[in-house]
């Protein structure tokens, strides 16, 4: 009930899942996701070059380079995108033409995610490519976080005065970070085991804080979010949701391998899979399911992975079987 408001979203997922087994939807789908995070980001970065209130134009697009909710909110939205499409390139025999086009938009989102000065991207994006790589058994994932890691060192960007305090005690973010979660695991241990009610962090977060730090919405943090908030029912079906979609993505995955390393439905699972590793990694270090537009994002992708690990049902299984 916590999470009612959320169920737009859910039912997105549905939608999404249920086209059935004609191919052209999943590449539809793509296509608009690859569409709308190009436009976002050309925006973001020219926003970056062009500073304005941008938030009260048509675009939306947010201050991805200032204030940090703007900047959460395009993060965790755009991320996992680029996780699929990453998949995409690296898992699918595309021609030259069409692994090009691909490979320029996943560069010019990584451009705009550079701009966002969110350290969370990084890790996110590592991780969800250390995953395909175990499951894909690939060493290019792998280069690529690897360059990933390395790309903020080699080059001066707005993101390298961040990535390298990233562990400091002395960053004011990381300082505010480490009150926030002290905070949250008190209002959870206190509230313990239905919570405090959605939305409702902040209230208790302004009557815990010292004077002179900042009141907060969230602990920056999605899983100690739903525990101070919705309990542990609250987190354990948020866990369930992530169980649930990676078991079905495994088996499909492993049904699929029997049609072809290059299929594109077995990159779309791959990719599925890691962009929502992506996201549920994000969402360690802030609370991105507290906006509209990432969950948005992230239950499109759960609809793409399960109405494609479905059709991977219908080819694998003899209809016999099926019938049985």
């Amino acid at each position: 009930l916590g999470e009612f408001s959320q169920l737009k979203v859910v039912l997105l997922a549905w939608l999404i899942a249920h086209p059935g087994p004609d191919r052209r939807h999943p590449l539809l789908f793509q296509g608009a996701l690859a569409a709308g995070v190009s436009f976002s980001a050309s925006a973001a970065i020219y926003e970056h070059h062009h500073p304005g209130d941008w938030k009260h134009q048509h675009l939306a697009a947010g201050h991805v380079a200032g204030r940090a909710s703007d900047t959460i909110d395009f993060s965790s939205r755009t991320g996992p995108i680029l996780a699929m499409g990453l998949s995409l390139v690296m898992f699918t025999h595309l021609s030259p033409p069409r692994r090009t086009c691909l490979a320029a938009g996943c560069l010019l989102v990584f451009a705009a995610l550079v701009y966002t000065r969110t350290r969370a991207n990084w890790v996110a994006l590592s991780a969800g490519l250390l995953v395909v790589a175990a499951v894909s058994r690939r060493r290019l994932p792998l280069l690529l976080m690897a360059g990933l890691l390395a790309a903020p060192l080699l080059v001066e960007s707005p993101l390298t005065e961040r990535y390298s305090t990233v562990a400091s005690r002395s960053n004011p973010s990381n300082q505010y970070r480490l009150e926030v979660i002290k905070i949250g695991l008190g209002i959870a241990a206190d509230y313990f085991p239905w919570g405090v009610g959605r939305s409702n962090f902040g209230l208790i977060h302004d009557q815990r804080k010292a004077r002179d730090v900042e009141s907060k919405l969230s602990s920056h943090n999605n899983y100690l979010d739903l525990l101070c908030e919705c309990g542990i029912l609250g987190l354990a079906s948020f866990l369930a949701l992530h169980v649930a979609l990676l078991i079905r993505l495994l088996d499909a995955l492993k049904r699929r391998d029997l049609h072809g390393q290059g299929s594109l439905e077995r990159a779309l699972l791959l990719g599925a899979g890691q962009a929502f590793v992506t996201f549920m990694a994000f969402g360690l270090f802030h609370s991105n399911w507290t906006y509209l537009m990432p969950p948005a994002v992230l239950m499109a992708i759960i609809g793409l992975a399960w109405g494609v690990s479905s059709q991977s049902y219908e080819v694998s299984v003899p209809r016999g079987e099926a019938a049985v």
